[in-house]
């Protein structure tokens, strides 16, 4: 095993893992457990291809009768062919997995004490809290899908990440230069940013970082979220919010646009909040760290496919690092073992706090 592990073809962490060995944190307290729910882009091909946990796959039972009875075809179906790209089958199937997970995570009886989801994960994260049902939730990914997929693919616009700072003049420069046509959309963490324009403004944008040395990447979104260019579908999809039920979460949900838990009040507001969201930038880097330095925030479980989020708190230097973030899939892993090793180390390192 031990010159197994010296050749890097695994750790010795990953090791132990596999082996049912888990290790807890030195001198790690627990306080306060944040659940977090991914958006676009954390689908994969294959994803959960063989988990066995009865609550998460009675969730996707329950999605597939929903998507056959409008569409006519399983949802999980997709997932084994790889054919996500559709608006329509990629978010309801991301919010599907993301609900599931949280279904098979209760059963730990690990409580979080806030909620949040990033861009189309927030509407799982109203989910998880009982604001919504699981099939209301479902019917607002299905009329946010459709209303989508009804603009004119030349207006739809596209999405760069771009590996730099959030004050990056070079960057900043270009967007003002080139107002109306592009314009900084999301903060993921204090070195990741992402721009949303019109497809020609990104493609000049995607070649301005290669000639300054930017590491960069087009989206495989084929929408300008979070930025007025989805504008025409903002009252359409209001109204057809309107019609459908909201209450109050159980749980305390934090929304990225408005940088602040929900209120009371902004339940009774969902239907345009959410048509906002199309609209509104947002920072997940500075909601993350109002959730860590405000509310005590240190425990981080990501509850979805992949480990986008879990990445980019990790990956950043600038937040308190006395924090714990722990995936609870990953791609290309057996989602039975890396699930069961994301609640081992919830259970090791909160044994005496929360």
């Amino acid at each position: 095993m031990n010159s197994f592990i010296k050749n890097k073809q695994i750790s010795s962490d990953q090791w132990l893992a596999s082996n049912g060995i888990y290790k807890r944190t030195p001198h790690f307290i627990a306080k306060k457990l944040v659940v977090m729910f991914p958006g676009h882009g954390s689908q994969y091909h294959g994803m959960f291809k063989g988990f066995q946990n009865e609550a998460f796959q009675s969730v996707v039972r329950r999605a597939d009768v929903l998507y056959k009875e409008k569409f006519g075809e399983k949802l999980s179906d997709y997932w084994e062919s790889g054919e996500l790209d559709d608006p329509l089958v990629m978010q309801t199937s991301i919010y599907t997995v993301n609900v599931a997970m949280y279904e098979a995570y209760k059963e730990s009886g690990h409580k979080p004490n806030y909620l949040i989801g990033h861009s189309l994960g927030e509407i799982s994260a109203l989910a998880a809290g009982s604001s919504i049902t699981f099939d209301t939730g479902f019917e607002i990914c299905c009329i946010r899908a459709s209303l989508l997929k009804k603009m004119d693919k030349r207006a739809r616009g596209n999405m760069i990440s771009i590996k730099t700072s959030p004050d990056d003049e070079r960057i900043l420069d270009f967007v003002w230069a080139n107002e109306g046509s592009c314009s900084l959309s999301i903060i993921n963490n204090s070195s990741q940013i992402v721009v949303s324009g019109r497809s020609e403004c990104i493609g000049l944008l995607n070649q301005y970082c290669m000639e300054n040395d930017l590491k960069c990447f087009i989206l495989p979104i084929p929408f300008a979220f979070h930025s007025e260019l989805l504008k025409e579908i903002y009252d359409p999809f209001k109204a057809q919010l309107d019609h459908l039920s909201f209450g109050k979460s159980v749980i305390p949900v934090y929304s990225t646009i408005l940088n602040r838990f929900y209120r009371a009040e902004d339940y009774q507001q969902l239907p345009q909040l959410l048509a906002m969201q199309l609209l509104q930038p947002f920072s997940f880097y500075s909601c993350i760290e109002q959730l860590i330095h405000l509310y005590d925030a240190n425990i981080f479980i990501e509850l979805g496919a992949g480990t986008i989020l879990t990445k980019l708190i990790k990956n950043d230097t600038k937040l308190n690092k006395d924090i714990i973030v722990l995936a609870s899939n990953a791609k290309k892993a057996d989602p039975n073992l890396t699930f069961k090793g994301c609640l081992a180390a919830l259970n090791l390192n909160t044994s005496e706090g929360i």
